[in-house]
């Protein structure tokens, strides 16, 4: 550092210090209050007993197998099955691939009767399997060439099974109300997302499930064993102006590696979660555009991916992340690019409050959001 910026340096060094001891110190000494949504999983013994009945549920989760872009098995497809049936349920799953996501993916259109030989072998699945519980991949606007909520509708009173929909993404740049779609066949809709006016406009909200995650992420799949020799890693699209963060950072010296999807930069399952157990530090966003002049950021699935791999979570702020976690003691907000350079320098010299954060992370991640607490909601 030059001798005439030594000074600077030194200040936010300790502005960074500070900052961090005095949110750890608070949250201990209980000044701190509890997020709001802390509970959002919360279920009483008792009602969990006149629902299950003493067995164990089936559940048949249907949603798209492999992404589109790549060809890669979806991690909703895997973290769904493994949880449940970590949690103690009956799982079976089918591959909606060939039968939903016209409006939004380069799959080419079913004609009619492609769409209509694969409803039938849903239904035919279905009657199969006899599930309590169907988890649904509703996360698209059929246009005519997928299934359709009456489809869906129609199973449902011929089989008797509850829907549960899961809604990936939901917010006001999106002409679009997924919700309302599929919330009206459904009996519980999975968001991760309320400050939109999808959310505001749908009127049966006692249907609605706004939680940090919408997949139960199973936690067997992670790992914090291996040796973190990635400073501050990423692993994702371009957009949201992730680049910039990125780039900026690698510029000011930080230690930065990016496997962007945009450069084909593709991870298997695996092997991306092996990328965040070896990252001491992930960066990511939720950041989808402006409304009215104002951004507008929704929570992304890197939230509880990192927490359960053991990296430190610097994330945009923005969000709804602080309704489930306490900033600066779970995770790092920034709000632009020199908070990203100055946390993570701080961060990645102290590794010892950098283990501190990330335990504190996972712990009361385990604690209040974990696939089991999920499962049981």
């Amino acid at each position: 550092v030059p001798e005439h910026l030594s000074g600077i340096v030194f200040a936010v060094t300790v502005g960074v210090f500070q900052i961090l001891s005095s949110h750890r110190q608070s949250w201990i000494n209980g000044e701190t209050p509890k997020p709001s949504k802390i509970s959002v999983f919360e279920t009483s013994k008792l009602a969990l007993t006149k629902i299950v009945d003493g067995r164990s549920l089936k559940i048949s989760i249907v949603m798209q197998r492999y992404w589109t872009h790549n060809g890669m098995e979806s991690d909703l497809w895997v973290h769904f099955s493994g949880s449940a049936v970590r949690a103690g349920h009956l799982v079976s799953q089918f591959d909606l691939s060939n039968i939903s996501y016209d409006d939004n993916t380069k799959r080419p259109m079913n004609d009619g009767k492609k769409l209509k030989d694969g409803v039938e072998t849903l239904k035919e699945f279905l009657l199969l399997e006899k599930p309590d519980i169907v988890i649904f991949d509703g996360n698209f606007i059929p246009r005519g060439r997928s299934i359709s909520r009456e489809a869906v509708r129609d199973m449902k009173s011929d089989l008797g099974f509850k829907l549960c929909t899961i809604i990936g993404d939901l917010h006001d740049l999106q002409p679009e109300n997924r919700l309302d779609y599929w919330g009206e066949v459904s009996d519980l809709v999975s968001v991760p997302n309320s400050e939109t006016r999808h959310y505001s406009d749908f009127v049966n909200k006692e249907k609605v499930l706004v939680a940090p995650m919408i997949v139960p992420f199973d936690e067997h799949c992670f790992y914090g064993s291996v040796e973190r020799d990635i400073g501050l890693g990423f692993c994702g699209g371009k957009g949201r102006r992730r680049d910039v963060f990125l780039s900026f950072a690698e510029k000011c010296g930080i230690p930065t590696t990016a496997h962007f999807v945009d450069d084909k930069q593709y991870l298997t399952g695996d092997e991306f979660r092996d990328f965040l157990s070896r990252s001491r530090i992930t960066f990511s966003n939720g950041f989808v555009g402006t409304i009215a002049g104002l951004p507008h950021s929704v929570m992304t699935g890197r939230i509880a991916e990192s927490i359960l791999s053991g990296s430190l979570l610097v994330y945009e702020s923005g969000s709804q992340i602080d309704d489930y976690l306490v900033p600066y003691v779970h995770y790092i907000p920034v709000d632009n690019i020199h908070e990203l350079v100055h946390f993570c320098r701080y961060l990645l010299k102290n590794e010892e409050i950098r283990a501190e954060m990330t335990s504190a992370a996972y712990e009361y991640w385990m604690e209040n959001y974990s696939s089991k607490r999920f499962w049981d909601c």
